[in-house]
């Protein structure tokens, strides 16, 4: 069996039998076609433990964050998992070693830059204005963004249809969230998905992306902003503020509560270089 047609097997297996999302499919899609461009469309005969151990290697090479080439070689352990439990490969998943994800950074706006971030949103569009209020009041991720319906937000209530790992859940928006949505929606027909382009189709997560991370650079932020810089900021405004993690673990949707105190670690340097500045 060639390399290509293992690859369209696992991934209708993850859609069919795992229930994989959008998101997982064009992750472990890409993941997976870089494998094949690096070791070429092979019978999967070729896919030894030394030729991923090499291509582990190629990762590093390429200068990959620790985290990037984590989630690279786990999807290809899960690959290898689904082609040896099913005798298409000698290739026991358990022998590829797994680089460790590394500590997660605090990647989140101060007061301060969420100050210049919304003092930039007065001079861009409506819809822009309403995709980072919403992001940031709400601790969506992108790809639940782009699929929130028209009717998934009542008054200040949003319902997440299908979170991570195709879980419901409700979060809520600020009043200030709730009014740039309906600023903007005043601007366009009503259509299937709330945030769309001019035809009335939904927005890509890539574009979400680039307006989110021009806009942040429009307002003089130094460090990279994505949506998921948005996404923490909504949860470490929360914690900052007194809320404790139980609370905040369900509106960000985490299975468990160890993903959520993750921001708590995130909001300790803030907290003691805000001590250290203030105290007498």
């Amino acid at each position: 069996m060639l390399l290509s047609e293992a690859i369209e097997r696992y991934m209708r297996y993850m859609i069919e039998r795992r229930d994989a999302t959008e998101t997982t499919d064009i992750t472990y899609r890409s993941i997976l076609r870089k494998l094949k461009r690096y070791m070429g469309d092979v019978d999967i005969s070729k896919l030894t433990l030394h030729a991923i151990d090499e291509y582990a290697i190629y990762l590093a090479d390429c200068g990959l964050a620790q985290k990037t080439r984590h989630t690279n070689i786990s999807t290809i352990r899960s690959f290898m998992r689904y082609l040896y439990g099913r005798g298409f490969t000698d290739v026991r998943p358990e022998g590829i070693d797994v680089p460790r994800p590394g500590n997660r950074e605090a990647n989140f706006l101060t007061a301060e830059e969420q100050e210049l971030l919304y003092k930039q949103l007065r001079y861009e569009s409506v819809r822009t204005r309403a995709i980072v209020r919403t992001i940031i009041a709400s601790g969506l991720r992108v790809s639940e963004l782009v699929n929130l319906h028209y009717d998934d937000i009542y008054k200040r209530s949003v319902i997440v249809r299908s979170g991570k790992g195709r879980k419901p859940r409700i979060t809520f928006i600020t009043q200030a969230a709730r009014t740039a949505i309906n600023n903007y929606l005043k601007t366009k027909p009503r259509t299937e998905y709330l945030f769309t382009n001019k035809d009335g189709d939904k927005l890509s997560r890539q574009y979400i992306t680039q307006i989110i991370t021009a806009c942040a650079e429009r307002a003089g932020i130094v460090k990279h902003v994505s949506p998921h810089t948005l996404r923490h900021t909504f949860a470490t405004n929360l914690l900052m503020n007194g809320a404790r993690a139980e609370v905040v673990q369900p509106m960000m949707g985490h299975e468990n509560i160890r993903s959520t105190l993750i921001y708590m670690h995130f909001t300790n340097p803030y907290l003691q270089r805000e001590y250290e500045k203030y105290a007498p």
